[in-house]
């Protein structure tokens, strides 16, 4: 029996990443649903993934080993994390979670200006067409709706998060363990929004601070191991073997698995026009061209 290429492995450990990531908006949806605004829904998700990785061996061992400097720099990347899912439940509380999904496709687009400023690369003009055919389709699929514009723009800010904590994780992925590095930076993203809970709480509508009923604690958990601790620790081994810009292009078939479980959950379809089928092949037809054409073109 062969067994499996690291290249290969983190390609199937990326999309099982995807998938789940993708299923987090439906979670998202239903939570919102219970009464949570997407900060509040974000701290409980924090706190949950934390639990969970209590029971994961060495962490804190390896944290020690770590620099004071290597620590805050992980932290802030955490904060980086927890303003992305912030803005991305926030963006499904305003549209729809076909809408917040679509709007992260735009990452690769931020992707490709931003990974060369961090790694002192040359912009890629491939990777900035690619992008730019990316950014159509997202158009193609919410369609200039006036009905969610501010949706739409703190979606597209959830994508920007994205886009600088992906390169940012791309950076640290191989110097340490995947659960400690996700331990201080949910720590540090948790830090942050309890600090500014004032200010969130303020601007983000909510009905309750806590689940009323047991089905929402049940999403949550669900929400912070399965879609948070186990897909995260996929995503970040992933990274060991792909670039930043490879994960952020894949990443945009997240939208399209998560509109297809809306479709089946949430009837969303109803909500869709003929764009959303044209940017959804505008979108694939770029995450699988995207090899072969740096194949073709010679890019690294």
């Amino acid at each position: 029996m062969h067994r499996i290429s690291p290249k290969i492995l983190a390609y199937i450990q990326l999309h099982t990443a995807i998938f789940l990531f993708g299923f987090t908006g439906i979670l998202g949806r239903w939570i919102n649903e219970g009464g949570l605004s997407g900060s509040v829904l974000v701290i409980y998700r924090l706190v949950f993934t934390l639990i969970s990785l209590l029971f994961m061996p060495n962490i804190f061992a390896e944290i020690k080993q770590m620099t004071v400097k290597e620590r805050w720099q992980i932290a802030g990347i955490g904060c980086i994390v927890a303003l992305h899912w912030v803005t991305f439940y926030t963006s499904i509380q305003l549209s729809n979670v076909s809408i917040a999904l679509s709007c992260l496709a735009s990452t690769p687009f931020f992707i490709s200006f931003i990974e060369p400023l961090f790694f002192k690369k040359k912009i890629s003009g491939l990777e900035v067409i690619l992008g730019a055919f990316i950014v159509g389709g997202v158009i193609c699929i919410y369609g200039f709706s006036a009905d969610y514009r501010i949706g739409i723009a703190i979606g597209i800010t959830s994508a920007l998060c994205a886009a600088i904590f992906g390169v940012l994780n791309k950076n640290i992925a191989h110097k340490y363990s995947t659960f400690s590095i996700m331990a201080i930076e949910f720590s540090g993203g948790l830090v942050l929004l309890l600090l500014t809970a004032p200010i969130h709480l303020s601007l983000i509508p909510y009905k309750s601070l806590y689940p009323t009923e047991a089905i929402t604690w049940w999403h949550l958990i669900t929400l912070a191991i399965l879609c948070t601790t186990v897909a995260y620790t996929l995503s970040i081994k992933a990274l060991r073997h792909v670039s930043a810009y490879t994960a952020g292009l894949s990443i945009n078939l997240e939208p399209i698995y998560g509109i297809v479980l809306a479709y089946y959950f949430f009837q969303e379809n109803k909500d869709l026009h003929v764009g959303f089928y044209v940017g959804t092949v505008i979108i694939v037809s770029a995450v699988f061209l995207h090899p072969l054409l740096k194949k073709r073109f010679g890019e690294n």
